[in-house]
């Protein structure tokens, strides 16, 4: 697959989905990873419906699974974030980052790049909701 070919992308998530799907059941971990991925790949291509229909199916199921503050459930509260950053909901969008932060500090510690990765994103929001 090549950089930005996502429509082979969509593909194969849905091919990889419908046989994890058979083979795991509809909540199995391997199958919410694929998910995941998937409402990344609609946001990439600003589908923001499917994409945050994608990360709530997985969230949901993470949290059932885990528990809310477990660190798998971390990049489906980011992906909420970010469809509602890219709708324009910066109420949203922080509530949902800011919730993502305060589950990478406690799992990961301040230093870990994927926290500060997220508290990057968040002080732009702010810089964005500043305007």
């Amino acid at each position: 697959m090549l950089k930005g070919d996502y429509e082979s992308a969509r593909r194969a998530f849905e091919r990889n989905l419908e046989v994890e799907t058979k083979a795991f059941g509809p909540e199995h971990p391997r199958v919410l990873w694929t998910v995941t991925r998937m409402g990344g790949l609609h946001l990439n291509l600003a589908e923001f419906d499917a994409s945050e229909a994608a990360y709530r199916r997985a969230l949901a199921a993470s949290e059932k699974a885990l528990g809310p503050d477990n660190i798998e459930t971390v990049g489906n509260v980011r992906g909420l974030g970010m469809v509602a950053l890219r709708r324009g909901r910066l109420d949203e969008a922080n509530t949902w980052l800011e919730r993502a932060l305060a589950i990478r500090v406690a799992r990961l510690g301040h230093a870990h790049p994927d926290t500060r990765e997220t508290a990057r994103l968040r002080a732009e929001l702010r810089v964005a909701a500043a305007r």
